[in-house]
C-alpha cells in the first residue's frame, strides 16, 4: 500500500511538471507563429482608457461608459467624440493620437496578433503582516506576473465588429502568507518549475453591432464609475466567467450578465468550519461541513440527529447575475443596478434568474441574495468629476421610516464618494499632466452576507454569500465579491499622479482601512448583533511613492523602469518596503483582407 501511494504521488508530480513544461513549450511555439487569433479589450488600467477618462474630464464631459472591459470599437467611438467635438485643440490632438494607436480593422479587414507584457520586480522588506482582506490581493492578485501573453483576432464587416481572445500568465507558485522577494519562477529539486498551473486569465468570443454587443467567456471586469472601489464585481477580482450582453438605445445603456462562481471550499472556509461551525439564527443549532463537503445542519437544541442539506462544496451551482441600466448624458451619468447571487438546494435554478429586464425581488423566483445599487458621475466643471455609489443588501422599514418591520435583519448598506481632479502642471520648458483621485467608502458589518437558515430552511443557504473563490496551485482562496475589503470596513484612499506614461512620472498612493474584527463573509451570522456592531476595530495603512521612467522601444512597444518607496502599518505593526523593477509591453500585429466576405 505505501508503495502504491508513493507511485501515485510520483505520477501526480510528473503530470504537474508536464503541464508546466507543455505550457512553456507552447509559449515558445506561439512566439514563432505569425498568424494567431484573439480579440483585444481594454480594462480600467489600460493606458488608452486612463488617458481617455482624463480627456473627458478636462473637456467637461462625463465618461459615458461605466462597464469594463471596453472593446476597440468602444474606444474608437469615444476618441472620435473628443477629436471631433472638443473646443480644445490640444485635447483633439491627444484623442487623434489614441485613435491612431488602436490599429483597428477597417471594414472587410481582419487583424490578428500577439500581446506581451513581461517584467521583473523585486521587493525588499524585513517582515510584514497584512490585513486579512488585503493579504491575498497583495500577495497574488495584484502581484505582477513574470509574463502576460495573449492571442487576439478581430474583424469588421457590415454586420458588426467581432473577434476572439485568449490570454495566460506565467507567475510563480502562490504560497499563502508569503510575499515573494522577486516575481521570477523559483524551483526545488522535487519541483524545478514552481509556477501556477491554472494560468488562463481570459478567453472569450465577442461581437458588437451598432446597438447590441455580446461577450461569452472569461475576462477581468469592472462595473461602476468609481476609480478605486465598487460594490459590484470590480477590477480587484482576477476575472469573471460569464455571458455579458449590452444594449444601447439613445442615452440609455443596459449592461447584463449571468455566470457561475467557483464553488470549491476555500482554505479560509476550511479553517473556519473545522471548528464547531456557523451558528444558526442565534440558537444552539449549527451549520457545519462534513468530510465530503456537504453542508450539515446540527439541531443541537432539538436533540435531533444531524441532517445533510442537499448542497455541497464542488457540487452546488452558484449563479451570479446582474442587470444594470445607465442614463448617459453629456455632463452626468446615473445608474441603477440589481446584483444577484443564487444557490439553492438541489440546484433549483429558474429561467427568470437570468432575465435581463425583470424584478428579482418581486418576481417570486425563489430565494436569492440580491443587492440594489445606485451610482452616478457628475462633471462639475472641466477638470473635476464627482462620483458616488450606494447599495443595500436589505432594508429594514423600521430603520428607514419607522414602520414596524418583521425580522431581525437591519438595513444593510454600503456607500462611497469620490472625486477625480485633472489638470496640468506648467513648467518652464514643458507642461506635465497632473491628477488627484480620492475616495471614502464604508460597508455595514453584514454587507455581502446571507441567510444560513430560516424556519422553512429553504429561504437561502450559505453559498449565496458574496464570496469570490479563486483556485491557485496551493488551494482555493476567498476574497470579497462585491466590495474591496468585505463587510464592516471603512476606508479612505487617494492617489496623486504627475507626468505621463512616457518620460519621468511619479505617483503617490495612500490608503487607510478601519475594519470590524468580528465582521466576516464566512463566519458572521445573518441577523442584527450588538456584539458585532460594538466589536473592536483594527486599522491598517498603506502608502507608496513611485517613480517611473517610460520610453518607447518601437512602433508598438514601450518599456519602463520603476521604483517604489512603501510604508505599511497593520494594527500597530509597521514596516517599510523597497520595490524596483522593469517591464516591457507591446504587440505583434498583422492584417489581411477577408476574402471570404460575402460568400
Amino acid at each position: 500500500m505505501p508503495c502504491t501511494v508513493q507511485k501515485q504521488r510520483r505520477a501526480n508530480l510528473w503530470r504537474e511538471k508536464n503541464v508546466k513544461v507543455m505550457f512553456l513549450a507552447s509559449l515558445v511555439f506561439f512566439f514563432s507563429v505569425s498568424r494567431l487569433f484573439a480579440f483585444r479589450t481594454y480594462g480600467t488600467d489600460s493606458p488608452q482608457v486612463v488617458e481617455l477618462q482624463r480627456l473627458y474630464t478636462l473637456d467637461g464631459r462625463a465618461f459615458p461608459i461605466s462597464g469594463f472591459p471596453l472593446s476597440g470599437e468602444d474606444l474608437r467611438k469615444l476618441t472620435v467624440t473628443i477629436s471631433r467635438d472638443s473646443d480644445d485643440p490640444a485635447l483633439r490632438e491627444k484623442a487623434r493620437q489614441i485613435l491612431n494607436s488602436l490599429e483597428l480593422p477597417k471594414e472587410g479587414e481582419a487583424i490578428y496578433g500577439q500581446g506581451f507584457d513581461a517584467g521583473f520586480e523585486a521587493n525588499v522588506h524585513d517582515s510584514y503582516a497584512w490585513d486579512p482582506y488585503r493579504a491575498f490581493y497583495n500577495e497574488f492578485v495584484d502581484y505582477p506576473a513574470m509574463l502576460d501573453y495573449s492571442l487576439f483576432a478581430e474583424q469588421k464587416s457590415s454586420s458588426g465588429y467581432s473577434g476572439m481572445e485568449i490570454s495566460a500568465f506565467v507567475q510563480r507558485e502562490y504560497e499563502d502568507g508569503n510575499m515573494p522577494e522577486v516575481n521570477l519562477i523559483s524551483g526545488t529539486s522535487d519541483d524545478p518549475i514552481k509556477m501556477e498551473n491554472y494560468f488562463i486569465s481570459s478567453g472569450y468570443f465577442a461581437w458588437e453591432g451598432d446597438h447590441l454587443s455580446l461577450r461569452l467567456g472569461r475576462s477581468p471586469v469592472h462595473y461602476g464609475d468609481s476609480r478605486f472601489s465598487s460594490f459590484l464585481p470590480s477590477d480587484r477580482l482576477p476575472f469573471l466567467d460569464a455571458f455579458e450582453y449590452r444594449y444601447k438605445v439613445g442615452p440609455l445603456r443596459m449592461v447584463s450578465y449571468f455566470g457561475t462562481l467557483e464553488n470549491r471550499e476555500s482554505e479560509e472556509e476550511a479553517a473556519f468550519f473545522a471548528g464547531k461551525g456557523l451558528e444558526i439564527d442565534g440558537t444552539d443549532d449549527y451549520l457545519t461541513v462534513d468530510e465530503d463537503g456537504n453542508l450539515v445542519w446540527d439541531y443541537a437544541d432539538q436533540g435531533t440527529a444531524d441532517e445533510v442539506l442537499d448542497a455541497a462544496f464542488a457540487r452546488t451551482i452558484i449563479l451570479n447575475s446582474m442587470h444594470r441600466f445607465v442614463l448617459e448624458l453629456p455632463k452626468f451619468s446615473f445608474g441603477v443596478t440589481a446584483h444577484l447571487l443564487i444557490a439553492r438546494e438541489n440546484n433549483a435554478l429558474h429561467i427568470a434568474d437570468i432575465f435581463p429586464v425583470f424584478s428579482w425581488h418581486n418576481g417570486s423566483v425563489g430565494s436569492n441574495n440580491m443587492s440594489l445599487l445606485f451610482d452616478g458621475l457628475w462633471n462639475v466643471t472641466p477638470g473635476l468629476d464627482l462620483y458616488a455609489q450606494a447599495g443595500w443588501d436589505d432594508i429594514n422599514a423600521t430603520d428607514l421610516i419607522g414602520i414596524p418591520d418583521k425580522g431581525s435583519i437591519p438595513t444593510i448598506g454600503a456607500y462611497l464618494l469620490g472625486a477625480d481632479w485633472e489638470g496640468n502642471l506648467n513648467l518652464s520648458e514643458k507642461t506635465l499632466p497632473i491628477g488627484l483621485i480620492t475616495e471614502v467608502g464604508t460597508t455595514h458589518y453584514l454587507w455581502g452576507n446571507f441567510y444560513a437558515w430560516s424556519e422553512k430552511r429553504k429561504d437561502g443557504i450559505y453559498f449565496a454569500r458574496a464570496i469570490y473563490r479563486y483556485r491557485t496551485q496551493s488551494g482555493v482562496h476567498a476574497i470579497p465579491l462585491t466590495s474591496p475589503y468585505g463587510p464592516g470596513a471603512t476606508w479612505i484612499e487617494g492617489t496623486l499622479k504627475v507626468g505621463g506614461k512616457q518620460g519621468l512620472s511619479s505617483e503617490l498612493f495612500f490608503s487607510y482601512l478601519d475594519h470590524n474584527e468580528l465582521a466576516s463573509l464566512i463566519s458572521t451570522n445573518y441577523y442584527s448583533s450588538d456584539e458585532i456592531e460594538d466589536a473592536d476595530h483594527v486599522q491598517s495603512i498603506a502608502s507608496a511613492l513611485t517613480f517611473r521612467y517610460g520610453f518607447p522601444v518601437g512602433k508598438r512597444w514601450e518599456s519602463s523602469l520603476y521604483t517604489s518607496l512603501c510604508y505599511y502599518n497593520y494594527d500597530g505593526f509597521s514596516w517599510p518596503e523597497l520595490v524596483f523593477g522593469c517591464r516591457i509591453r507591446g504587440s505583434l500585429i498583422s492584417s489581411f483582407m477577408d476574402t471570404f466576405e460575402g460568400e
